[in-house]
């Protein structure tokens, strides 16, 4: 099963930034944010409202491309400032390292993201429409 990457329970960004100094590596910041009260209506019945999202990344190996998988981290769930929490939306993130190899190759083939569930793993684009990301 397939989730349109752009329908309400998902909002993802995937961003390149410049090479850090005296090296050739690039940050790699992955943020998405999801909304269980949607997923759950997108799902299939009995959703616990657990997800799990993460992201495929493009790398060369040995002459060819390996899809390495990235969990995004659970970073938090708004609230009102008083503790309670007011939202049914989840806040995810990972970020790391690439080489400038690496980079263009994201740039050229863009990142995949699918979820997790307790209902099964479901992508969030169609084969081939990956979010190609930000170099800024």
């Amino acid at each position: 099963m397939s989730i349109d990457i752009k329908s309400k329970p998902f909002e993802v960004t995937a961003r390149l930034a410049p090479s850090l100094p005296g090296t050739k590596m690039k940050p790699l910041v992955i943020q998405g944010r999801v909304d269980d009260k949607a997923l759950a209506k997108k799902l299939p019945d009995g959703f616990d409202g657990l997800e799990r999202p993460f992201a495929l990344i493009p790398t060369l190996r040995e002459g060819g491309v390996e899809w390495k998988r990235q969990d995004l981290g659970f970073m938090e769930t708004p609230n009102n400032g008083n503790g309670r929490v007011v939202s049914s939306t989840d806040f995810y993130q990972a970020e790391g390292l690439v080489t400038e190899q690496d980079a263009n190759l994201i740039k050229e083939k863009g990142v995949a993201f699918g979820v997790d569930t307790n209902r099964g793993t479901f992508w969030l684009q169609e084969a081939g429409d990956n979010l190609i990301p930000d170099d800024r």
